[in-house]
């Protein structure tokens, strides 16, 4: 019987006198890991196992969570950063309720839906990135409303009643509340009689409160109120709330469209 002949293989050793550490590629080089659970990259380049888990914080109601040099999150409202809350500015808030995303654009931390940003270099770097206006009705700081016209002017000598004032002009006007629904009128010498105005505007005034809008901007309004007695006040304020376009603005006013006596 004939056997065939058999060839040695070469055999080659490969020392690893180096941790490479973690890399995710599907071909790495000698000394790297692929898979690196239960081990520890902190003692490189020599191997270590992975240090014991432990608790670091409790989070009452966590919204977001992001790793930007240093650990990121979002709690009830507040954010964290290197496991400290951030002090944002006066004005500048989270929302304490919903999910969040957290997305990091160079040294800044962009979080959405609340489109605030914070520079994790400079912490008094923090702001809204679209334009906003927050003020509080005071007696050093008041906020005025008044009807106007679509380019913010004032109405000049309004009639306010439930019937109308004898003898008009041409040209006057009367603010209607013999009904529910007030309604601004124009005495029109033509007709001979009072026409209403399809479309009045409000103008909103406080220092400061249209230097960051133009004319036409889109903005929500949230906050207006009125806390007298007289009931249909309450209505009106309450209509100004909510999404409007500026009709016209200047830096210490903005014009919308809505009636408030």
């Amino acid at each position: 019987m004939v056997l065939p002949k058999l060839h040695p293989i070469a055999k080659t050793e490969i020392v690893t006198d180096a941790f490479r550490g973690y890399v995710n590629r599907l071909r790495i080089q000698d000394g790297a890991w692929k898979d690196m659970r239960g081990i520890s990259s902190q003692e490189a380049p020599a191997i270590a196992s992975g240090k014991p888990r432990g608790k670091l914080a409790v989070l009452t109601q966590p919204q977001g969570l992001l790793g930007k040099g240093a650990l990121a999150w979002v709690d009830g409202g507040t954010l964290y950063y290197n496991n400290l809350p951030v002090a944002l500015p006066a004005g500048v808030q989270l929302t304490g309720t919903g999910e969040k995303q957290l997305i990091g654009m160079g040294a800044y931390i962009c979080i959405f839906p609340d489109k605030v940003y914070w520079n994790t270099q400079d912490h008094s770097d923090a702001g809204y990135m679209e334009a906003h206006f927050r003020a509080h009705a005071d007696a050093g700081n008041p906020i005025a409303f008044a009807p106007c016209r679509a380019d913010g002017s004032a109405y000049e000598g309004v009639f306010i009643g439930q019937s109308a004032p004898g003898a008009p002009d041409a040209g006057d006007y009367w603010l209607d509340t013999s009904k529910e629904q007030h309604s601004l009128k124009v005495y029109s010498q033509e007709n001979e009689g009072w026409i209403a105005i399809p479309t009045v505007y409000t103008r909103i005034g406080a220092p400061g409160i249209g230097k960051a809008f133009r004319q036409y901007d889109g903005v929500t309004i949230s906050g207006v109120r009125y806390d007298g007695e007289v009931e249909f006040l309450g209505d009106q304020a309450h209509a100004l709330n909510g999404n409007k376009a500026l009709s016209s603005c200047g830096e210490d006013w903005i014009a919308v469209e809505g009636l408030i006596d």
